[in-house]
């Protein structure tokens, strides 16, 4: 069934995001009224490249001194690579290690056009 994203149980709808190679972007979290919640993760695929519990914050090698969960849980990276396009996915556990909320973003990467423009 092309063109629909199956997600498990409780995880917020598909979003796409698309950014040009050196940019910036923001993977929102966008539930704002979670409560009561330990330690938040982002993934890439199926690897762990950010999370936080509100005192620490670690990020995956490839991804140091270009990202950053920031103050509503959002994970911001910088200078885009054309690595960096894939699904990211948020998890939100709590402190016995249940999952609360999750969602999934796709990235796409695209790169940046000079036109140059002669007149004569």
């Amino acid at each position: 069934m092309s063109g629909y994203v199956f997600l498990p149980s409780g995880m917020e709808a598909f979003k796409e995001i698309t950014e040009l190679t050196g940019g910036s972007v923001f993977l929102n979290l966008t539930e704002t009224k979670l409560k009561h919640f330990f330690q938040v993760v982002w993934k890439k695929e199926n690897m762990e490249i950010a999370w936080t519990n509100g005192s620490w914050f670690w990020c995956h090698e490839e991804y140091v001194n270009r990202s950053e969960i920031v103050s509503n849980y959002s994970l911001r990276l910088d200078r885009i690579q054309e690595n960096d396009r894939g699904r990211y996915f948020i998890e939100v556990n709590d402190r016995d290690g249940r999952t609360v909320y999750e969602c999934v973003a796709n990235l796409k990467v695209g790169e940046y056009h000079l036109i140059t423009l002669a007149f004569n």
